[in-house]
């Protein structure tokens, strides 16, 4: 079995035979999870004497829930700490080569290598988000100054043509006027020299 099957509930075995009674140990640990009501104090505190009178459990996989168990009953005001025995260390004995502080460390460096893992997705995430915002940002930036200067540029023209259409507008105007003034001036003038001769045909007939 490769180092990479052997991995269970956080811990990595160093060989099959190890990681055989771990697994072992955590089909107990399901089935008494199942069998007992973990809210009861005192069916945990039953659990706990007859799982370490019994020598039930061999391996750290078992020695962790022991120790869970051990917390929990030792944070309750009802329950006697002298009733909460001491859990064997057996695993840290001259006959096991140090397995227990060794799959501890595994255990570690299993978490640790995770921690990674997790750190370093997320940097990538960070980084891919920081660029696509980065690149949308600096679009943006080139198509407000392209459209300012396509408007700037649009409106100059417009702007130069009303002014002489206005410019041409008022030399039309003036160019009527003068007409009209002209006119009414030719007509002034003829209604002058009507008048006049009429008075003097006046002045002719009274002399007859």
């Amino acid at each position: 079995m490769s180092a990479k099957n052997r991995l269970l509930e956080g811990f990595l075995f160093s060989d099959d035979a190890s990681y055989e009674k771990a697994k072992k140990d955590s089909e107990i640990i399901k089935y008494l999870k199942n069998k007992v009501n973990m809210s009861d104090p005192a069916q945990v505190l039953r659990l706990y004497q007859q799982a370490i009178e019994q020598d039930l459990f061999n391996t750290i996989i078992g020695y962790e829930f022991l120790k869970k168990l051990q917390d929990y009953l030792l944070s309750l005001d009802d329950i006697n700490d002298a009733e909460v025995l001491p859990i064997p260390q057996k695993l840290t004995s001259k006959d096991t080569t140090g397995e227990y502080d060794n799959a501890l460390l595994r255990k570690e460096n299993v978490k640790l290598t995770e921690k990674n893992k997790k750190l370093s997705g997320a940097v990538k995430k960070y980084k891919g988000k920081y660029n696509v915002t980065l690149t949308v940002t600096i679009i943006l930036i080139v198509t407000v100054c392209v459209m300012f200067f396509i408007s700037l540029s649009s409106n100059l023209p417009t702007i130069v043509n009303y002014r002489t259409k206005i410019t041409d507008e008022y030399s039309s105007w003036q160019d009527e006027l003068d007409e009209k003034e002209k006119e009414l001036d030719k007509r002034e003038q003829e209604l002058n020299k009507k008048e006049v001769n009429q008075n003097a045909d006046k002045e002719d007939t009274g002399s007859r």
